[in-house]
């Protein structure tokens, strides 16, 4: 477990410059700017937003908070990069929470690992501006 959690920060870390990189109005550093083909911040921010957009979920009976941070990440990519497709594709797996049977899948327990799924709604009603995300309408 401690080996999996190693691995949640170091993408957590990752997401944070990659989102950071993303951003057009940020300026770059020089030694940031020149990247070997196919390392760049905003191609590897792709893959992993893209591997994360087709894959299931890492359990059958709740989101964990890994999941979480991977969809918040993947989602603030997107938004960061101008991806339209690809945060269409994370708010539409996002739906599917909203009905069954992937309902079943929204953590109802009151504790920080489960609480931080709220992080999801919220982004994504900040970039539709659709109440139903904010109030859990559908």
């Amino acid at each position: 477990m401690k080996r999996y959690c190693q691995r949640i920060a170091t993408v957590l870390s990752g997401w944070i410059i990659l989102a950071a990189a993303a951003s057009s109005s940020m300026a770059q550093p020089k030694e940031l700017t020149n990247w070997p083909a196919c390392a760049s911040p905003v191609e590897i921010g792709k893959r992993v937003a893209e591997r994360f957009a087709s894959s299931g979920h890492l359990r059958d009976n709740t989101i964990i908070y890994p999941e979480v941070c991977a969809w918040y990440g993947g989602l603030t990519f997107a938004r960061l990069s101008g991806d339209k497709d690809l945060a269409a594709r994370l708010i539409q797996r996002f739906d599917r929470l909203l009905t069954p049977p992937e309902a079943k899948l929204v953590p109802t327990e009151r504790h920080v690992d489960f609480s931080v799924f709220g992080t999801l709604p919220l982004e994504v009603f900040l970039q539709t501006k659709q109440r139903k995300y904010l109030k859990g309408d559908s």
